[in-house]
């Protein structure tokens, strides 16, 4: 006789013989491995998932790929020994859950779970111009910069002109609002651009930082130094200008600077004037200043009389200095016109002839003598008695002055 017998094989799950989990930055290539075996001639499914991107589908491994799928049954011993890697990379900085289970064909599965850690890195920051700026006072100064997160993170730009209030400006990742905690799956590396202007009234030297953040603490600084320099008053006197001798004549000088008062910085634009009349005078001139600011230049006038001795031609210039040293200048001519003297003879007389008559007549002139100018005022007499030659009678003059004319008697 004989007997039949069966022996019962139970399946055995495949196993997970150890796992890698690495730990980087974020944005780096993370890469996981796991060393799977089983100890039958099972075809094998890895499937991995997790946070982060690039976690491959399921993958199937059969037990012997030259014929495909594992037959059932399959009693033949063809153990299995290999190792499955993921290469994922996080956008975001945190803790993150990985996930690994593998199946064989008979229904054996393992599982392995854990969470993997990955670090922020700060921006980087490119800004121009790069180094430091020289401009003129009143010159309006415009500083670009671009920021780049390797990973998901908003980043925020704060500007801190010296003297002037700080600006912050954020720009979120998804262009809508903040970037949640551990977001890997957003845009990176995230891009973006800001720019800041701003005009320093005086000259010096102002410092300017702009930090920027991303949303997970890190950080960059840029720092610059704006060297401003003085500019010098530009002045306008006008159009040239003519007058009598002795008689005054007015004029009222301009100036403009792009300098202007910042108190905030304590500093101020201040100015003096002073005029050159080109007759060996000069005097100073009391400022009429009208404030400036940003973009609107400081300005100014001064009024001034003056009255010349003598006809020429004479170059009237004006200079205009600011506290800080810097003078400007323009002139004009004044081109002055001889005034003939005014001439008084008296009443109508009458008189016997042959008899002696004295006469005393007198005259005025506007013109006057100058020491300074080196000019005077002469005068000669004639005297036509109707009939016979002239006579020339010596004059005796009375020297006048600026408003007070030149008298004499004949």
């Amino acid at each position: 006789t004989s007997a039949l017998s069966y022996a019962v094989v139970a399946n055995v799950a495949p196993a997970i013989e150890f796992a890698v989990i690495p730990s980087e930055d974020e944005a780096d290539s993370l890469e996981f491995k796991a060393r799977v075996t089983d100890p039958g001639s099972d075809d094998l499914t890895v499937t991995w998932w997790g946070h982060c991107s690039g976690w491959s589908s399921p993958r199937l491994l059969y037990n012997d790929p030259s014929l495909g799928p594992d037959p059932d049954p399959s009693p033949d011993i063809h153990p299995r020994d290999v190792t499955d890697t993921q290469t994922v990379v996080c956008g975001d900085n945190g803790a993150f859950d990985w996930n690994l289970k593998v199946e064989d064909d008979d229904g054996g599965v393992t599982t392995m779970s854990g969470t993997f850690s990955v670090d922020n890195l700060p921006p980087s920051l490119t800004v121009s111009p790069p180094a430091q700026v020289s401009v003129d006072e009143g010159t309006l100064v415009s500083l670009d910069a671009s920021a780049e997160d390797p990973g998901t993170d908003d980043l925020t730009f704060t500007w801190s002109w010296q003297y002037r209030p700080t600006e912050t400006q954020t720009y979120y990742n998804d262009g809508v609002g903040p970037d949640p905690p551990n977001s890997p799956d957003g845009t990176f590396p995230f891009t973006a651009s800001d720019s800041s202007s701003h005009t320093y009234g005086d000259d010096g030297q102002y410092l300017v930082t702009l930090a920027v953040h991303d949303d997970d603490g890190g950080s960059l600084t840029y720092a610059t130094t704006i060297d401003v320099m003085n500019v010098a008053p530009t002045v306008d006197v006008g159009a040239d200008a003519a007058t009598d001798e002795g008689s005054p004549i007015a004029f009222t000088f301009g100036f403009t600077d792009p300098g202007f008062d910042q108190p905030a910085a304590g500093t101020v634009e201040d100015f003096t004037a002073s005029v050159d009349w080109g007759d060996g005078t000069s005097e100073a001139l009391a400022v009429n200043e009208v404030p400036g600011g940003p973009g609107v230049p400081t300005t100014g006038t001064m009024d001034a009389t003056h009255i010349f001795a003598d006809n020429g031609v004479y170059a009237v210039a004006v200079t205009v200095c600011d506290d800080d040293g810097g003078c400007g200048s323009d002139a004009l001519a004044v081109v002055v016109a001889n005034v003939a003297p005014t001439v008084y003879a008296g009443p109508d007389l009458a008189v016997d002839e042959g008899t002696a008559l004295a006469l005393t007549f007198s005259f005025s002139d506007p013109g006057f003598d100058f020491p300074p100018a080196g000019t005077v005022e002469d005068f000669a007499a004639i005297v036509d008695w109707g009939y016979g030659a002239p006579d020339a009678p010596t004059v005796s003059e009375v020297s006048g002055g600026p408003g007070v004319p030149t008298t004499g008697t004949i």
